[in-house]
């Protein structure tokens, strides 16, 4: 039997559970990247509020 790609046959239930896995841990990263981003945000606003800055610290 031809598979495409070059690949081999694999269980279907393996094949979720792999992806289920690798969703998982990406999701584990972005997480922790929009943590991370968060506390390098510093918002300033002028007292009469016309003017609002928002700076992103680079990385150390």
């Amino acid at each position: 039997m031809s598979v495409p790609f070059g690949g081999q046959v694999r269980d279907p239930q393996e094949w979720m559970r792999e992806q289920e896995r690798r969703g998982a841990e990406l999701l584990a990263k972005a997480e922790e990247a929009k943590t991370e981003l968060a506390n390098n945000i510093v918002t300033l606003s002028s007292r009469d509020r016309l003017v609002t800055v928002r700076v992103i610290r680079a990385g150390d």
